[in-house]
């Protein structure tokens, strides 16, 4: 319970001290800009693409986007074309049954968050340790329950920003999307975001074991954006046909390691199919945290 509380003190400090800074208002707005300057760039071009195919059919187009988009979504051809590029039959009608501006801020979370993860987590530890505030800490409380405070804290953070993003694009839809369903919309919004914090708190783990490594506040920014890289460098290099051959079975074994792996995977219908990729994105920063904090419970802080 001594090292509950701990964690507790710890990332209650870090979100506090999130708030004194206004550092989680910026983080809160950076993914709230991004979401809704996104969600209009779609709905945008889902504007164009009506008003031609309303041309080619001669019919009148809406005002605002979202009637064509909603009856193509739900039609078999798009179901039938889905199935065609994910090989997988169940996982296409499951995409067409979720409304579009839900689909799209999942998809959105789960292409981009990491990156931001990666800029603004990866210095949690390293600020500490750079300032010396870390030895204050380290007075009161275990190097365990410090770090792991550090994580939890973090991961906080980025759970506020994922929601502050996606109440931006649910209030977008509602006054720019035609036929827009708020509360099936809100609700796989939240199921989504759900998903994509996991999937994200695999690059929480990555950042904070990273930020062990280094007392230099860029340094440890510098090592996520890299890292980040690397991680989507080694994915497509697993995926090279030349590789598959010389290396399958090992490249098979080593790319589970890889958060992308399991991305697929949650967007699933069933939970016992979504279930394996949750459990190994959740081991996934813990492996990775606990690759850090070992490096660093070696040395001085």
């Amino acid at each position: 319970m001594g090292i509950l509380r701990d964690v507790a003190i710890v990332a209650g400090h870090e979100l506090g001290e999130a708030l004194r800074s206004r550092r989680v208002l910026i983080l809160a707005l950076l993914y709230l800009g991004g979401a809704v300057a996104g969600t209009f760039i779609l709905i945008e071009v889902l504007a164009g693409l009506e008003a031609m195919l309303a041309q080619t059919l001669a019919v009148a187009a809406s005002e605002r986007p979202g009637t064509f988009t909603q009856e193509l979504m739900s039609s078999a051809e798009a179901q039938r074309f889905l199935a065609e590029v994910l090989d997988d039959a169940e996982l296409a009608a499951e995409l067409v049954t979720i409304p579009p501006l839900a689909l799209f801020y999942g998809w959105m979370v789960i292409n981009f968050c990491p990156a931001l993860v990666m800029l603004t987590s990866s210095e949690a530890v390293a600020t500490d340790l750079a300032t010396g505030a870390a030895r204050f800490s380290l007075v009161r409380t275990p190097r365990l329950s410090f770090s792991v405070g550090k994580l939890v804290g973090q991961a906080a953070l980025m759970a506020v920003s994922v929601m502050a993003g996606a109440v931006g694009v649910w209030v977008t839809g509602y006054f720019q999307f035609e036929g827009f369903a708020p509360g099936p919309t809100a609700l796989w919004m939240l199921a989504l975001c759900g998903r994509g914090f996991v999937y994200c708190l695999a690059y929480v783990g990555i950042a904070i074991g990273l930020s062990h490594l280094t007392r230099s506040v860029p340094w440890s920014r510098a090592l996520g954006l890299i890292t980040l890289g690397i991680t989507g460098m080694l994915w497509g290099i697993a995926h090279l046909d030349r590789v598959q051959e010389a290396a399958g079975p090992a490249v098979r074994a080593l790319v589970p390691l890889l958060p992308r792996a399991h991305q697929t995977d949650l967007w699933r219908p069933d939970l016992l199919d979504r279930l394996p990729a949750l459990v190994m994105l959740c081991a996934l920063c813990v492996i990775y945290f606990a690759l850090g904090y070992r490096f660093r419970a070696r040395r001085d802080a």
